[in-house]
């Protein structure tokens, strides 16, 4: 098992193995750099077949375990994913069901001030019908007094004529 530190001139590795023969010094020898190649990670599993299967096991587990849980992640993102979708669709769903409930009771309305309109409309034909009944009854009543009238303005006429022509002589 190893353990490292921040700084490479702090690094503790633990060999297994339980071999000697290294030095593990940490302090430079002078004049060369700190060799500390012949630390890394020898804890002797390369030669233990059972160990080594029980790491490998231990990886795959592990990779497992990951694969799953990488797994569920995806499937609490795309729920959220579809909520959010779901959310926004019934949002809009409701505002255009609330249009469709305005633009019906706005076409109500229309339809009953155009139905209100016909009824004017036929009762402003029925008085002009009868007006029109009216005048040329009128006209008629007119014409008639006209001939009547006319008729007697001329016997007036004649006879204020007649009466004058026949005492003057």
């Amino acid at each position: 098992m190893a353990v490292q530190a921040q700084y490479p001139s702090n690094v503790l590795l633990l060999n297994r193995n339980g071999q000697e023969g290294h030095d593990y010094s940490l302090q430079p020898q002078p004049g060369r750099f700190l060799d500390q190649s012949h630390m890394l990670f020898t804890n002797g599993g390369a030669n233990n077949p059972r160990k080594r299967g029980r790491e490998v096991s231990a990886a795959a587990a592990t990779g497992e375990q990951l694969r799953r849980t990488l797994a569920e992640k995806k499937q609490r993102h795309y729920r959220a994913l579809l909520s959010t979708v779901e959310e926004s669709i019934a949002r809009r769903l409701k505002e255009k069901e609330a249009e469709v409930e305005k633009a019906t009771r706005r076409n109500a309305e229309l339809e009953a001030r155009a139905a209100q309109l016909s009824v004017e409309a036929q009762v402003w034909q029925a008085k002009a019908r009868a007006q029109e009944a009216t005048a040329a009854s009128l006209q008629a009543q007119l014409q008639q007094a006209i001939m009547s009238g006319g008729v007697a303005a001329q016997d007036n006429r004649r006879g204020d004529d007649g009466g004058l022509g026949c005492s003057g002589e």
